[in-house]
């Protein structure tokens, strides 16, 4: 498993150390820890690292090739944001390199992710349903049931995925379509009286 970005609480590094932990699953974090988060960084993360050194590896910020290396070869990109991500530029680089993300279903999750075609989404809570995903256990339980599942696929199953992430990004979010698409919006813009 794999996560990446910003250091901060918004991100979700302390519910992916927890998923970690519970499923005994090999989590690499990577990301930049700035001056405003060093206190989180030091008192929250960097002793839940240390306490598990075998299972979580931290590799601090990352230049684009490193990070690629690390979605290539990790199982599954694990994004359990814990605010309304706009975008998550993040996801779309995971699954450009054919890896599937597991996360949350917030903010624009559920645009960017297929579920069941390029990961799997997981309602926040019980009190937090936004739609009827193929996980249906939610929170920290959820993110774990939906680990498990792509570690059991059968290996035609899970690679078939992989090359859905792969197309899903081609068909969607390539620089000339993300162009495209601000395009039709400033031209919709400019049209309105």
């Amino acid at each position: 498993m794999v996560l990446t970005g910003r250091i901060k609480p918004e991100k979700g590094f302390e519910q992916a150390m927890e998923v970690a932990q519970l499923t005994q699953r090999k989590l690499i974090l990577s990301g930049d820890v700035r001056a405003s988060q060093e206190k989180y960084f030091y008192d929250i993360i960097q002793p839940k690292i240390k306490i598990n050194p075998n299972l979580i590896h931290f590799f601090g910020f990352v230049n684009h090739s490193m990070m690629d290396s690390f979605f290539e070869r990790g199982k599954l990109m694990l994004f359990p944001i814990q605010w309304e991500e706009p975008f998550g530029l993040v996801m779309v680089e995971a699954m450009a390199t054919g890896t599937p993300v597991v996360a949350f279903a917030r903010g624009a999750v559920p645009e960017v992710i297929k579920d069941g075609v390029t990961g799997l989404i997981v309602n926040p809570s019980d009190k937090d349903i936004r739609g009827n995903w193929l996980i249906k256990k939610t929170g920290i339980a959820g993110l774990c049931e939906a680990v498990e599942k792509i570690y059991a696929m059968p290996k035609a199953e899970y690679q078939q995925m992989r090359r859905n992430c792969r197309q899903h990004v081609e068909a969607n979010f390539t620089v000339e379509k993300m162009v495209a698409g601000y395009e039709k919006v400033y031209q919709k813009v400019l049209e309105q009286p």
